[in-house]
């Protein structure tokens, strides 16, 4: 009896996880209409100034799991490729800290915020990692170009749909 009862748990268990909370959205209303859907594309006006500057940060991690020191970041660091942090433990990266990535962070943040600006362009980082194996200093310095965002202006993407046998690029009003 207990084998019995033992078994109709497992089974009943099993049976809530593989049907568990699901949902399925679906518009069944958009599916009858003709129009199509095109998004508004923007793009940021930036203002550089020919002058490079410059910013540091330091990290230190004892254990890789205490970290400290700069404690302030910018976001966006990392662009127009893979991230230094990009394998396949990257899922857990919240769990322990990664010096390297923070201290690029914090380099441009304190860039940014001596030259007045909101990113730096064509960005070059010089890192210095000293590796004890129980604790690691990260030396991190940028240089680059700063950039300041004056505005937004709408790029006009042409999306050929064809309604009746005419072609047509529908454009969005700006707001």
């Amino acid at each position: 009896m207990k084998k019995l009862w033992m078994l109709s748990g497992m089974a009943a268990g099993v049976v809530m996880i593989a049907t568990g909370c699901t949902s399925i959205n679906t518009n069944d209303a958009a599916s009858d209409s003709k129009q199509a859907m095109v998004p508004a594309v923007y793009e940021p006006v930036i203002r550089h100034v020919d002058q490079k500057v410059s910013g540091s940060a330091q990290m230190h991690v004892v254990l890789n799991f205490i970290k400290w020191g700069d404690n302030a970041f910018a976001d966006r660091t990392v662009l127009g490729g893979m991230s230094s942090d990009s394998t396949f433990f990257s899922a857990f990266s919240g769990l322990f800290p990664n010096p390297i990535r923070d201290a690029k962070a914090a380099a441009v943040y304190n860039a940014c915020k001596a030259a007045k600006c909101d990113m730096l362009l064509s960005a070059k980082y010089e890192l210095t990692t000293t590796d004890y194996f129980v604790y690691k200093v990260v030396n991190c310095t940028v240089t680059g170009f700063p950039g300041t965002e004056v505005g937004v202006v709408r790029k006009d993407v042409a999306f050929p749909s064809k309604f009746n046998g005419i072609m047509t690029a529908p454009v969005l009003p700006l707001n």
